[in-house]
């Protein structure tokens, strides 16, 4: 459906180019324009969906225009453009503007993909990012919003300063500063790559180097770090007799769990960087990924000793061990976390938005929002 609907736009944009006339020129300047703030700015395809509409609808008209010429005998287009098609039959001309109705009837009416619910229809039900929390759920059983980042981003807004920043790694940078109104120091803009190479060492390294690191933008402006995971219901076990269910919870990938491999590649990048300004030993230093770990014979990603004690996992450890712990006193439930508690040192709780989320609320999905308030006293007193 993507696809038929770029070659569309692909056509419209061809023949919008051809006739350069005001009108045209308009256009192309609108779609450029537009495309490059809803892929670059803060991804609104919203803003690009006007444009997309027009241009590819220029394309239809464009593909179908000679063959209802054909079919009426009548002169569309260049005399040039109608002797190369002069020799197709009014019965082809028909079957060809066919192709392309039921084309876009299919793709966009009927959509037998879907199960025949309109794509129009089906959007309605598919929420944003935001008020999705990032998970792959909609539909109409889906009434309300999955309330983990605006919940996170709401209590941000009321309890921390505008001038306060709170690291993140920059997917969520725009979310940050647009809606929690704190200080982001990476977004969907940012083209530094030295800042987005400081942040992804900043998450992948130890406690002290991650500190270390955030010294350099000041302890008095720094004072909040957070990760996004989601955890997703593993297999369940009861005991033979026993009515006590037991819920395995694991980072499932559509949060940072699965954002840590840039983290790292990109960190890497800056190996001999890092290593000269002294944040961290050659011997520790990382190159990709490959430092932290290995795929196992089932294809899953196991941590090692650096892997596991790296930042990221810790902020996403404790706020999995946490959700286990503190759902399964609320629910009676036994919840258990897929691998024990490696504490942070540094970095205390300030908010975790959806930790009470129910494991079966979202289809085994839980977005957990985890905020963490970074002790700088304590970090100073072990790093006089």
């Amino acid at each position: 459906e993507l696809g038929i609907s770029i070659l569309f736009f692909i056509v419209g944009m061809y023949f919008t180019i051809k006739k350069p006339t005001n009108r045209n020129i308009f256009l192309l300047l609108f779609a450029v324009t537009s495309l490059y703030f809803a892929t670059s700015m803060v991804r609104l395809l919203v803003i690009f969906a006007p444009a997309f509409a027009i241009i590819a609808g220029i394309g239809i008209i464009g593909l179908v225009k000679p063959f209802i010429g054909l079919m009426q005998g009548t002169s569309h287009g260049m005399v040039k453009a109608k002797r190369k098609l002069a020799h197709v039959s009014k019965e082809y001309s028909g079957i060809s503007i066919f192709i392309v109705f039921m084309l876009l009837v299919s793709s966009f009416a009927f959509s037998p993909q879907t199960g025949g619910m309109p794509r129009a229809i089906q959007n309605a039900f598919t929420p944003t990012a935001i008020t999705a929390s990032s998970l792959p759920v909609g539909g109409a059983a889906l009434t309300e919003p999955v309330k983990a980042w605006t919940d996170a981003l709401t209590y941000l807004r009321e309890h921390v300063s505008s001038s306060t920043a709170v690291v993140m790694w920059w997917d969520y940078g725009n979310w940050l500063a647009d809606i929690g109104n704190v200080t982001s120091l990476a977004d969907n803009t940012t083209v530094n790559s030295t800042q987005i190479e400081n942040f992804g060492f900043t998450f992948m390294c130890t406690d002290n180097q991650s500190l270390a690191m955030l010294s350099t933008y000041g302890q008095d402006r720094v004072k909040y770090i957070a990760v996004f995971t989601v955890l997703a219901v593993g297999t369940t076990s009861s005991q033979t007799g026993s009515t006590t269910t037991t819920y395995v919870v694991y980072p499932y990938g559509y949060g940072d769990e699965g954002k840590w491999v840039w983290m790292a590649d990109i960190s890497g990048q800056a190996k001999d960087r890092f290593v000269r300004q002294g944040f961290i030993s050659a011997a520790q230093a990382w190159s990709n990924k490959s430092s932290f770990g290995e795929y196992n014979e089932n294809g899953q990603w196991v941590f090692n000793e650096i892997g596991l004690n790296c930042t990221v996992n810790k902020l996403m450890n404790f706020a999995e061990v946490t959700y286990a712990e503190r759902m399964s006193i609320v629910t009676g439930t036994s919840i258990v976390p897929d691998q024990a508690l490696v504490a942070p040192k540094y970095f205390k709780e300030f908010y975790f938005a959806g930790g009470t989320v129910s494991p079966t609320q979202y289809g085994g999905l839980i977005p957990i929002v985890a905020i963490y308030e970074i002790d700088w006293a304590t970090y100073n007193a072990d790093n006089p």
